[in-house]
């Protein structure tokens, strides 16, 4: 999905310079201010977010070298960071969201197909995406 990205001209402009000294940069200090003034709960979700968009920006440094990396939605720590703040309900709606996309793609490459075999070989794995989501 996202592997083709790291050869693109303004990604590799955007991310030029990049180093783990300049991503904990990114790290708003000040928000520890007002730490005592939220409850628990609205603190957890504050840094829970703060360290996915973290987690995620470190992983489009490393994929500047490596492909993989950029797939962050992949990524095991990515994740378990993600199931510490949504419920069970919420991630599952996330997942059934994602392989609807899939299963579009899927049909809109069907629609494009010249021959009737592989426009079959697509709807077919269309149906399974969504078969799979549910």
């Amino acid at each position: 999905m996202y592997t083709t990205i790291k050869d693109h001209k303004t990604f590799r402009t955007l991310s030029e310079g990049w180093s783990m000294e300049r991503v904990t940069q990114l790290i708003d200090k000040d928000a520890e201010q007002v730490r005592p003034y939220v409850g628990e709960y609205t603190w957890a979700v504050f840094t829970s977010y703060q360290a996915v968009m973290l987690r995620i920006v470190f992983l489009l440094n490393l994929g500047r070298d490596d492909a993989a990396k950029l797939e962050w939605h992949k990524d095991g720590g990515t994740r378990q960071l993600i199931q510490a703040v949504l419920t069970a309900g919420e991630l599952a709606s996330r997942d059934v969201a994602l392989c609807e996309q899939t299963r579009v793609k899927l049909l809109r490459r069907a629609r494009g197909r010249s021959s009737s075999f592989r426009r079959t070989a697509a709807i077919r794995a269309s149906t399974r995406c969504r078969a799979a989501c549910t």
